[in-house]
């Protein structure tokens, strides 16, 4: 990616190169690259649930990475639901536009533990293995690729993280996703 202040004609013409970009490069220089990054303490079989509420966004396509999770003992279970319900309560989470110089707010947000949950449609599950990070989920994986998905921004989601150690442990979560 060409660095800001690079005159792109004077770059195409001494490289003769064309130059090419991927979707998640034009939504961090746009502005419209968002994340949630943060270690949370999980006490012995605690469950923490994350709702995702797209609702709000009036865009063409909400682009969710792969969400990262690892902890420090485990295991740890991650399932996701679709159309989920939720009180509008529990802890809003802070948001980071990826472009720091970047106003742009989110549209989409992120709470922690609301009450009156009602998951949904379970879509997905996965075992996280003690002292490891999400494997499906890592760059460089067996799988070779990096797959971002497109949400329905109808509904909303419940990430469910459940602590099934017998010991307290600290999970990192990252969620990342572009509003374009």
């Amino acid at each position: 990616m060409v660095g800001p202040g690079v005159n792109l004609a004077s770059y195409e013409t001494v490289f003769d190169a064309l130059l090419t970009t991927n979707v998640q490069e034009n939504a961090f220089v746009s502005g419209n690259a968002f994340s949630y990054e943060d270690y949370l303490t999980y006490s012995t079989d605690e469950v923490k649930n994350f709702i995702f509420d797209p609702t709000a966004f009036t865009g063409e396509n909400l682009v969710v990475t792969p969400p990262q999770f690892s902890s420090t003992g485990g295991p740890i279970t991650v399932e996701y639901f679709a159309g989920a319900t939720a009180d509008n309560d529990g802890t809003l989470l802070g948001v980071s536009n990826r472009r720091g110089t970047s106003l742009k707010p989110n549209q989409a947000i992120l709470r922690l533990n609301p009450s009156n949950i009602s998951a949904g449609s379970k879509f997905s599950g996965r075992l996280i293995p003690a002292n490891s990070q999400n494997p499906a989920n890592a760059i460089g994986n067996s799988g070779g690729s990096f797959l971002p998905f497109e949400l329905d921004c109808r509904v909303k989601y419940l990430i469910r993280i459940t602590n099934t150690d017998g010991d307290g442990i600290l999970v990192q979560t990252d969620f990342t996703w572009l509003e374009i």
